[in-house]
């Protein structure tokens, strides 16, 4: 009787003890209020996928849109009042909710859980919420004078902040045991530094908007004024996304693990500008957007330019779908750059807007690489990179007619074969996945 006591005695413990770790129970609760560690991971890692997937959407949206309100500045070419209204349309949609939600809310959102080993985003449901106020400012711009476009923007900086403290937060908390600040990647410093700018130079641009609000200046002034942070949070979180597509292409090891080094240092010398424009911007002394990006952005993102290639040297690449996109990003980089030093300024905004697009779609065909590999079509992908590439080309020409035309013409035929690799993608992954799970539905 005894022996059985105490044969059951380790057994018990050892349920108790598996009992209690798969609980998680809050202090600040009542002690009824427990949740399955499992069941809540699943919830939180749900909704992140969910937010991810929402700025997505909301970027491919707004990237239609925007691309469509292009095509209109060519038609309308012959008024300037159309004309003005137009790109300032056109400027505000494809930076603020195309590119930025884009490189930071999708791809921030669903790539960096995964880079700290950890299942989801910190404060999931205020991630939610801050993509339901950039969408809300969304709705507000397309109503242009019923809403206003000024209030609009008021609410998507609101809502950028809000984006850019969760993901502070999972970067600060959400790390895995052994996952230290030192051994981050470029992809996850550089999210870290366009959530920096945002939180500095969000409420700046919120306050003036406000200031011109009730002054009763036009927006596109302030937009000029704003026209600096927009470059930099654009250009931060796409050198970061080619900077993953490359590492992961490179199979990056201790022999470029400098290299790494060396291009997160560049991301804190692209967030250093938006400080001193921040400090100019609150003395009533704007600095020249030319002269800071002559300082910051242009030896920064040349010499990560020039550790890519360096990568790529050291370490033979693996053939993937998303390479070709990286490597067309560093080409436009560099003739972008040369374009603003020929023309002391004009045209560099057009110019980072391709390369974004670039590092978007180079970031969408590295999330097709992890999920579906093999499965995705490698002959319509092509096609996809080929027909955005000439349209590029196409709309860099200088500006005529018939080759914006062209252009728009090629952006549609780029469009529809980026709907193509999905649908095709789709098409071979559920067989393959109902193969895998023999016949059976897979559960979570």
């Amino acid at each position: 009787m005894a022996s059985e006591t105490q044969s059951a005695g380790p057994a018990q413990t050892g349920r108790k003890a598996r009992k209690q770790r798969a609980v998680i129970h809050y202090p600040s609760q009542a002690d009824g209020d427990i949740l399955s560690a499992r069941s809540l991971a699943a919830h939180t890692s749900n909704m992140t996928r969910a937010v991810a997937f929402g700025y997505l959407a909301l970027a491919v949206f707004a990237g239609v849109f925007a691309g469509g309100i292009g095509s209109g500045l060519v038609l309308a070419a012959g008024s300037a009042d159309a004309s003005g209204t137009l790109a300032l349309d056109h400027g505000v949609i494809m930076d603020c909710f195309a590119i930025i939600p884009a490189l930071v809310g999708a791809f921030g959102t669903g790539f960096v859980p995964g880079r700290l080993g950890s299942p989801a985003m910190a404060a999931p449901r205020l991630a939610l919420a801050g993509l339901i106020l950039v969408g809300l400012s969304f709705v507000g711009v397309l109503a242009g004078p019923v809403a206003g476009v000024g209030p609009a923007l008021v609410l998507w900086c609101v809502g950028t902040v809000v984006q850019a403290a969760v993901l502070l937060a999972t970067v600060a908390n959400m790390r895995a045991p052994g996952v230290g600040l030192r051994t981050l990647s470029p992809f996850v410093w550089s999210q870290v530094a366009t959530a920096a700018v945002l939180v500095i130079a969000a409420p700046i641009f919120a306050a003036h908007l406000t200031r011109a609000a009730l002054d009763g200046v036009a927006v596109a002034s302030v937009l000029r004024e704003f026209s600096f942070p927009l470059a930099t949070l654009v250009l931060l979180p796409a050198c970061g996304l080619v900077s993953l597509v490359i590492d992961e292409a490179t199979r990056a090891s201790r022999r470029t693990a400098w290299v790494g080094q060396l291009v997160s240092v560049s991301f804190g010398v692209m967030a250093t500008g938006a400080i001193v424009w921040a400090h100019d911007a609150l003395r009533g002394t704007p600095s020249s957007t030319h002269m800071l990006n002559m300082i910051f952005l242009m030896p920064a993102s040349l010499a990560m330019v020039a550790c890519w290639m360096g990568m790529l040297w050291r370490s033979p690449a693996q053939s993937r779908a998303a390479l070709p996109w990286a490597a067309a990003f560093a080409i436009m980089l560099v003739a972008g750059w040369a374009q603003d030093v020929m023309t002391h300024g004009a045209g560099s905004h057009e110019a980072a807007a391709l390369c974004a697009v670039l590092a978007a779609f180079s970031g969408f065909y590295r999330w097709l690489d992890v999920r579906a590999g093999a499965l995705v079509p490698v002959w319509a992908a092509r096609v996809h990179f080929v027909l955005t590439v000439l349209a590029m080309g196409v709309m860099l020409l200088p500006g005529r007619p018939v080759s914006s035309l062209l252009g728009a013409f090629l952006g549609v035929g780029s469009l529809a074969m980026f709907a193509i690799v999905q649908c095709l993608t789709l098409a071979r992954y559920r067989p393959f996945l109902h193969a895998v799970s023999g016949g059976r539905e897979l559960r979570s």
